[in-house]
């Protein structure tokens, strides 16, 4: 039995009893003799010391007392013996003394106001337990904090703090280091050392991190607290145990985790939450997950303002977009953007059926409304006013008011002012004191209608570099609500003309890349009749444009280099001929030319006044009589003359 230090069992009613086991030291069971045996401290038997244990003999003989030695926890069998000498101490085992609130990261200079908090049953005696961080990397043990001579109050909870309320103990080992670490609770006893509760704190590489706490670390939530809910509550996970919350409590129960709607922590009508440093839990569809942004995500519920927040998230959660989530974090307001922070307790849904759709609003809405943070917004019609600004922000405008767009989504979109976008689709932010829509991907920017066209080129004379030429084409699939490139097939059908170019230009009225042009490195000659749709060879382009209408032209300049002379020349391709003869003139820069053909009689027979462009050019001389005739050429400062025959 057990009773009050001091008193003597067969005199103190208070003793309580309970059967033991116990066996003859002479081998017999005779009455009188000393017994040794063992004993099993009951789980209602309270924890501290025991001094002795005693054996009555059957025919009502003296009392004999025998000395216990040793310690543990209640439920485990302890030898005795009339030589032991010695006390029994009987100490909380893992499971009846916890960690239960930690605060080790404060907002003040030094971290003086941090405590940690033990829960256990009333009385229990904290000799032997020591609470040690261990450094996450390397695993060193450090700020072992000893308790012996403790004891945990009646109301269950023991704090060990530097400069808090309700401190049992006042030490600055406390200040423990932020993490990825761990704090423990150990009981170090005869040589022994017992692990009767642990705390990881922090995401790391666990390949190398020697200690994670319990079944899986829980966020580092600095400058906060990690609390355990509910109090006492040790399901050896610390992941699923502890909270992450600014609303500390030393001393007292842990302050529950409020459950509310992201409409609820956001509406405000003075720019802060109501719940600001609180720790909540909410349900939403993510609206951008980690599959877009890096160290953050957007989730929301239901449509419009007030319905979405922005998850500040450095711990390695896997959410994706469309994912229907619940998660607990702590209710903050970094520089005048709301956000959950310290995510923790996340359970995924699955994909949603119902998500969100995106609220139609304009950018002078996005610029100025504070409801519209963290929700999903689209613009519709609007024009790119402002490129890139060094920052990864870009601005549009429907022709009344602007909003920033910003880059930390993950999207390709190149900017050109001007450029007409059809919708614009994504979250809103607020940064660096201003509002700004965060696109998602590339489909969250839509640039014009989705168009197909197709154009076939069929010039039926010479076409030289410099020459242009504007085909009819038509367009198809207008009105969809995506854009996709088009192609546009190039066919140069010669019909016997030569084609002196080596690239070919191509500009569209409608094209959304109109500053810059689309060049064909390369193109093919058709041998077909011209304007028949058919070609031996084609190469193939493809642009977007803003199809707002069902026609749009599309014009075609040859613009490679052609074979310039370097000095003026002029000499007969042909200096007899049955028809005429041919004159081939070199023609270095812009200038105006004088040819005169001339017969044996010295009459002029032929005249030509021009003016010729660089390069190339030949020049037939026919209908003449046979005969002999000169020609004399004056080109500039150029001069020639030459003989050539007409025969019949």
């Amino acid at each position: 039995g057990y009773g009050p230090d001091g008193s003597l069992p067969y005199e103190d009613t208070t003793w309580k009893w309970f059967d033991m086991e116990f066996n003859s030291a002479h081998g017999n069971t005779g009455n009188n003799y000393e017994y040794m045996g063992s004993i099993s401290i009951p789980a209602d038997a309270p924890y501290g010391y025991y001094d002795y244990c005693v054996r009555y003999s059957f025919d009502h003989g003296p009392w004999i007392y025998a000395d216990l030695s040793g310690t543990g926890s209640k439920g485990y069998n302890y030898n005795y013996s009339p030589s032991d000498a010695g006390v029994l101490y009987i100490t909380p085992k893992a499971g009846e003394i916890s960690l239960n609130e930690l605060y080790y990261d404060t907002p003040f200079s030094g971290d003086s106001a941090a405590f940690v908090e033990i829960y256990g049953p009333a009385g229990a005696p904290l000799d032997s337990i020591h609470i040690v961080g261990v450094n996450g990397n390397g695993g060193s043990y450090y700020q072992d904090i000893d308790l012996t001579g403790y004891t945990i109050p009646a109301d269950g909870f023991f704090v060990v703090g530097d400069n808090c309320d309700n401190a049992d103990t006042v030490t600055s080992a406390v200040e423990y280091q932020n993490g990825p670490d761990n704090i423990m609770l150990l009981l170090i006893a005869g040589g022994d050392t017992t692990v009767l509760d642990a705390v990881g704190y922090g995401y790391a590489d666990t390949t190398t991190w020697v200690f994670t706490g319990e079944t899986a670390p829980t966020v580092d939530p600095g400058p906060a607290a990690l609390i355990r809910l509910p109090d006492g509550d040790d399901t050896d996970n610390n992941l699923a145990d502890f909270y992450a919350t600014k609303v500390v409590t030393p001393g007292l129960p842990n302050y529950p985790v409020i459950d509310t709607t992201i409409y609820g922590l956001q509406y405000s009508t003075t720019g802060v939450s109501p719940f600001v440093d609180s720790a909540v839990v909410v349900t939403g569809v993510v609206t951008g997950g980690h599959d877009v942004f890096s160290g953050a995500f957007y989730i929301q519920s239901g449509n419009g303002p007030w319905n979405g927040i922005y998850v500040y998230d450095n711990y390695g959660h896997s959410v994706n977009t469309g994912d229907s989530i619940t998660i607990a974090g702590i209710v903050s307001e970094y520089n005048g953007l709301t956000e959950l922070t310290a995510p923790c307790h996340i359970t995924n849904h699955g994909t949603a059926s119902n998500p969100p759709s995106p609220y139609e609003t304009t950018p002078g809405d996005v610029d100025t409304n504070e409801a519209l943070e963290g929700v999903l917004v689209r613009l519709n019609s609007v024009v790119v006013s402002d490129s890139m600004n060094g920052y990864g922000e870009w601005k549009v405008t429907d022709g009344a008011d602007t909003c920033i767009v910003d880059d930390d989504g993950n999207y390709s979109f190149v900017t050109h002012v001007g450029w007409h976008i059809a919708s614009l689709t994504g979250v809103v932010k607020y940064s660096y004191g201003d509002y700004k829509i965060e696109p998602r991907n590339d489909a969250d920017i839509v640039v014009g209608n989705d168009v197909s066209l197709d154009s076939i080129i069929s010039p039926s004379g010479p076409m030289n570099a410099g020459d242009s030429i504007t085909p009819e084409c038509y367009v198809v699939n207008l009105g969809k609500t995506a854009i996709d490139s088009f192609f546009v097939y190039l066919v140069v059908d010669t019909n016997g003309y030569p084609v002196h170019t080596d690239s070919v230009l191509v500009h569209g009225s409608d094209f959304v890349n109109d500053t810059a042009d689309v060049v064909f490195s390369k193109w093919y000659l058709d041998n077909y009749l011209p304007n028949i749709p058919t070609w031996t060879f084609y190469t193939a382009w493809s642009v977007d444009v803003d199809a707002s209408n069902d026609t749009m032209s599309v014009q075609y300049n040859y613009t490679g280099v052609k074979d310039i002379p370097t000095s003026f020349s002029a000499h007969l391709v042909q200096s007899i001929g049955i028809a005429g003869v041919g004159i081939k003139l070199g023609i270095p820069e812009k200038v105006k030319v004088e040819l005169a053909v001339i017969d044996r009689a010295g009459r002029i027979v032929r005249k030509e006044n021009t003016v010729l462009e660089p390069g190339y050019h030949t020049w037939k001389i026919d209908g003449l009589p046979a005969g002999i005739y000169f020609y004399r050429l004056k080109a500039g400062n150029y001069k020639k003359t030459d003989r050539f025959i007409i025969i019949r």
